[in-house]
């Protein structure tokens, strides 16, 4: 799979991954979605993330799916209040998804599709 205008970042540590960041563009704005290891949570490794996203990519969008989530996206609007909005995952699922096939083609199975799609259970 092929996005050229998407990017990631990683937090090492320990020689391992802590966590990531995948921002890709669509309809003209940075979507950035983050990842933390369970283990690495609540240290401000995804508050990080979204920090360096942001300076990296001027305006970027989050979208919400739990109240964790919630809680940390709106900390960080509040602190960079003209790069960061916020928006509800569940409102914008099907929307997304649809907008990963237009960017990766036919190389995007319907598996990821499928997990694309499903709510994350963290």
């Amino acid at each position: 799979m092929v996005a050229p205008e998407s990017k990631t970042l990683v937090a090492f540590g320990n020689k391992q991954i802590m966590g990531w960041a995948f921002i890709f563009r669509f309809n003209g704005k940075n979507f950035l979605n983050i990842f933390v290891n369970q283990r690495y949570r609540n240290r401000g490794i995804g508050a990080k993330l979204i920090e360096v996203g942001a300076q990296q990519f001027g305006k970027i969008v989050l979208g919400a799916w739990d109240d964790m989530t919630q809680h940390l996206f709106k900390k960080m609007k509040a602190k960079y209040p003209r790069k960061i909005s916020v928006i509800n995952w569940d409102n914008h699922r099907e929307k997304m998804a649809k907008a990963v096939i237009v960017m990766f083609g036919e190389e995007f199975s319907f598996y990821h599709l499928l997990l694309l799609l499903r709510k994350p259970k963290i």
